[in-house]
């Protein structure tokens, strides 16, 4: 579970009240890890994240305000703002505008962003601005001082504009730091913050740490000593960038040519999903390889470091496939491969911010406002800052315009979140209470469910028809699906109030009406389980009756069939008896005509039989069929029994009845033949005669 300090936990509902806010706090307070797990707990919002920098941008898993808005690479008047449709409709559909390092944020370019919202409905959006306006300002460049001046005066910061008072935000200060802990060093810190002196505790040292990183006010300065000390090492080697797409300079974390050699001190770029290292960890290089680099981290192993993509993204609106809506979605348009570290014998001071490290050597030659805090603050301890020289007061510098607004905007905000957050919590109790007032609702239904599915129940026992029960089962059915879907409704409501109740779940009176909830949900669940086993148990009734019925109606099915085939046995006895009265009525020396009668007349009773034995083995499978399922029960095993048996005698009629028939046709052939022989000697012996008389009277 994420535990956030007490000014987290404030600032987090006052967030999810959907305010417009600017978050801010000292270094190390937590903004960044808040307005992540912001991000992270409203998946259902269509939230915009972006930063003046590619670095920032990457840092918050967002897209530069310039990729956001179009923002053009010059210096912006007070009629410019997005033209882009495309970049137009994406903020249209945007719920939230998230900017981290707003401090970084010049004016004319707030301003422009502004008012591109004004075009799509600022007043739908909820404007989350995050930075510190102690730290670093905004970059103006000398080119453009002389038009700046002109257009913005002495307005440098965003909230200069009146479109910041405009845009009606609510300061919220995170108070508790977390990167350190040491209470003279937060207090020191807290000073120079505001530009009050208070350099004492700090170590002053006649050499660097050759292990530490060495923050410098200017590029020039950290070029210096990054370049000295690479020149003393040998056989340096170049590792170009891959880069793919639209990526700008801006966009570039790493070095676009990164020179190495052996023993260089470098610095991580990111978190490795090993957890060998963490963006800002330092170490030293010890093999140089073409695809990897070795790296001896400080504190740590040796680890084999490959190089890494980072992608370079942009906001467009992308089309659900379920629900067809559109929603606001990262598309990458480029992507910058490089190794994920860089020559850290010394960084400039504004790529420091936001940064935190072990151990730090601080150059002096401060000349921005907030320059000498951030690079004192970017350590976690005391002993781990050395200070190349005296701190020199006319360096420590602190905007005369960033102290006052900042000191009212809190006062005024803190003035007013105390009625803020009241109202917040009356309307969290007053959702958490319709909700609540639902689910006792779902109860009362439940308990008239309840009392007629026991009054459906007590219609029937196990001696009703299945008709009978049938229309008694479709109450409890229909009754036990809306108890289902009440109880399911009443999680549901449940789970909303849970959710409004984030962040007060120490609310004496919300913690009692999600107790209530609980309560009610208990009984609900009761009432379901009690008519799910009613269910259940009407079922079981329902399915014992129907098959009871079933067994009866195949009962009577297989009865029939044992009569049918009793009556198919009689019928081939009868037929048998005629056949063999039949064969008694004639022999082998019978004329073969008197045969033929009787030969026909068995023939005849033969087909008989023979259909009434094809009926009879039918009705057997038939039986057997309906048996299925029940073939175990005594009576049904009785029947299949007497149907085999009868068909067994059956079958010994059939094969009788095949064998006398066999017989009779055998008969009627002998007898045929041997009047055909008798014929066949009657007409020789004619033909002879007539032959003796032919050749008498030739002779005469």
């Amino acid at each position: 579970m994420i535990e956030l300090t007490p000014s987290q936990e404030q600032a987090i509902k006052l967030l999810d009240a959907g305010l417009n806010v600017f978050l801010t706090g000292k270094a190390g307070t937590g903004k960044s890890f808040l307005v992540d797990y912001f991000v992270e707990i409203h998946p259902e919002k269509n939230i915009i994240k972006c930063a003046p920098t590619g670095v920032a941008a990457l840092r918050i898993g967002g897209a530069t305000i310039h990729r956001t808005f179009g923002v053009p690479v010059r210096l912006l008047g007070y009629n410019d703002v997005c033209s882009s449709s495309d970049k137009l409709d994406v903020l249209k559909k945007a719920d939230v505008i998230l900017i981290d390092e707003i401090s970084m944020c010049r004016i004319d370019v707030f301003e422009y962003v502004i008012r591109s919202l004004n075009r799509v409905g600022i007043r739908n959006k909820q404007l989350i601005l995050v930075g510190d306006f102690y730290q670093l300002p905004p970059v103006l460049t000398p080119a453009d001082t002389n038009a700046f001046n002109q257009l913005y005066g002495d307005r440098l910061y965003a909230f200069e504009s009146d479109l910041w008072n405009s845009s009606h935000l609510l300061t919220l200060e995170l108070t508790e730091v977390k990167r350190q802990n040491e209470k003279r060093f937060l207090d020191s810190l807290s000073n120079i913050r505001e530009g009050i002196q208070d350099f004492s505790i700090f170590q002053i040292a006649n050499r660097a740490d050759d292990n530490a990183v060495s923050l410098c006010p200017t590029k020039a300065k950290a070029k210096e000593i990054n370049d000295g000390h690479l020149r003393q090492l040998p056989n340096h080697k170049h590792y170009m960038a891959s880069i793919i797409g639209s990526v700008l300079e801006s966009d570039m974390v790493a070095d676009k040519e990164l020179v190495l050699a052996k023993d260089a001190r470098i610095i991580m770029l990111v978190n490795d999903t090993g957890g060998r290292w963490v963006n800002g960890s330092m170490g030293t290089v010890t093999e140089l390889s073409d695809n990897h680099i070795t790296v001896q981290i400080d504190n740590g192993g040796e680890c084999r470091v490959d190089p890494y993509t980072w992608s370079i993204k942009e906001y467009v609106l992308e089309e659900d496939e379920e629900t067809r809506e559109k929603r606001v979605v990262e598309k990458e348009i480029g992507s910058f491969t490089q190794f994920p570290l860089k020559l850290a014998w010394a960084i400039t001071i504004h790529k420091s911010q936001g940064q935190t490290y072990d151990k730090v050597n601080i150059y002096n030659g401060f000349f921005a406002n907030g320059q000498m805090y951030v690079a004192l603050s970017r350590c976690k301890t005391l002993n781990g800052i050395r200070t190349m020289g005296d701190l020199i007061p006319s360096q420590l510098k602190c905007s005369p315009a960033v102290k006052y607004f900042m000191t009212t905007s809190i006062e005024d905000s803190n003035s007013r979140i105390k009625t803020i957050l009241a109202g917040i919590r009356k309307q969290k109790i007053d959702k958490i209470s319709g909700y609540v007032s639902e689910v006792i609702v779902f109860e009362s239904a439940l308990n008239n469910a309840l009392i007629q599915v026991k009054d459906a129940r007590n219609h029937f026992t196990q001696d009703s028809t299945s008709n009978a029960i049938k229309p008694h089962i479709i109450i409890i059915e229909t009754e036990s699906e809306k108890v289902a879907n009440h109880y399911d409704k009443g999680l549901q409501l449940l789970q909303l109030a849970k959710r409004e109740a984030d962040g007060y779940e120490n609310d004496e009176e919300i913690k009692q009406l999600i107790a209530k909830a609980e309560v009610v949900i208990g009984k609900i669940k009761q009432i379901k389980d009690t008519i799910a086993e009613i269910a259940l148990d009407a079922d079981r009734i329902l399915k014992k009756v129907q098959r009871k019925e079933d067994f009866n109606r195949r009962v009577a099915i297989v009865t029939d069939c044992v009569n049918e085939i009793n009556s198919i046995e009689r019928s081939l006895n009868d037929a048998l008896t005629k056949i063999s009265t039949s064969m008694g009525l004639f022999t082998i020396d019978s004329p073969s005509k008197t045969i033929q009668l009787h030969v026909n007349s068995i023939r005849n009773n033969r087909e008989n039989v023979a259909n009434s034995y094809e009926k009879g083995l039918q009705l057997q499978q038939i039986a057997k069929r309906e048996s299925i399922g029940f073939e175990r029960d005594d009576e049904m095993s009785q029947l299949l029994a007497e149907i085999d048996t009868t068909i067994r005698r059956v079958q010994e009629d059939y094969d009788t009845i095949q064998e006398k028939v066999t017989d009779a046709y055998h008969t009627l052939k002998i007898a045929q033949r041997r009047e055909r022989r008798k014929k066949a000697t009657i007409i020789v012996s004619i033909i002879a005669i007539l032959s003796l008389l032919v050749v008498v009277f030739l002779r005469k």
